[in-house]
Order: C-alpha cells, then structure tokens, then sequence
C-alpha cells in the first residue's frame, strides 16, 4: 500500500522531469552542425539534386570555388548526386559548393535544388 501510494504521488514528478524531444528546425541545425565538429554526422550522404536556376549549363569544378578548372557541365533540369558541401567562392551570396560523388566535382549551392542545404550534405 505504501509503495503504490509513493508511486502515485512521485509519477507525476517523474514525467515533468522528463526531456521533451527536439522538433525545432534550428535546434536540429545547430545538432548536425555540432555533430559534424566532433565526427559523428554522416558526412557520406547520398542526395540526388535538380540543377536549377541556370538557364542553361552549370560549371561542375574540380575544386569548391570559381578559380577551379571546369571538369564538366551539368544541363539545368537533370538530376545528379552529391555527397557533401565544402565553402568557397561566393555566387547569388551562395558560399556552399556540393560535392558530385559520380562526377568528382563541385557545383555552387545556388545552382542545386533545395534538397541539397548543408543540413542534408553534412561537410566534406
């Protein structure tokens, strides 16, 4: 009787303590990001991302940056996996350049579609 009564009055207490999960976006950022600082994010993702925003055909560089030699284009419309991102050369205020697994290249963020944020690449 006494254990059930102390069980009664303590579950309550118990709950409250209790950590709610995390469903805030940012917060989940701010996870990955701090994950990735010490090793523990996935930095080999797989993403397939549209190329967008072109008009046309986009530079895929040998390194994350506009001072890279061209290694191939890709049409805009077509769809390409990348793996991560690294930072360099700025386009559109766009500074993230996402890794082409298939094609060993870099294409500037501003030209993959949504599917590619830095959250879903992890950083190479």
């Amino acid at each position: 009787m006494l254990l059930s009564t102390a069980t009664y009055l303590l579950l309550p207490a118990a709950v409250l303590a209790a950590p709610a999960p995390v469903t805030d976006i940012s917060s989940r950022g701010l996870a990955i990001r701090e994950a990735e600082g010490v090793g523990l994010a996935n930095t080999n993702a797989r993403v397939d991302c549209f190329i967008v925003n072109s008009g046309g055909p986009v530079n895929c560089r040998k390194g994350p940056g506009l001072s890279y030699p061209v290694r191939t284009t890709f049409d805009e419309g077509t769809t390409h996996t990348f793996s991560c991102y690294d930072t360099g050369s700025c386009i559109e205020e766009n500074c993230s350049w996402d890794y082409a697994v298939n094609w060993g290249c870099y294409v500037n963020g501003f030209y993959t579609d949504d599917t590619c944020t830095t959250e879903n690449l992890g950083h190479c």
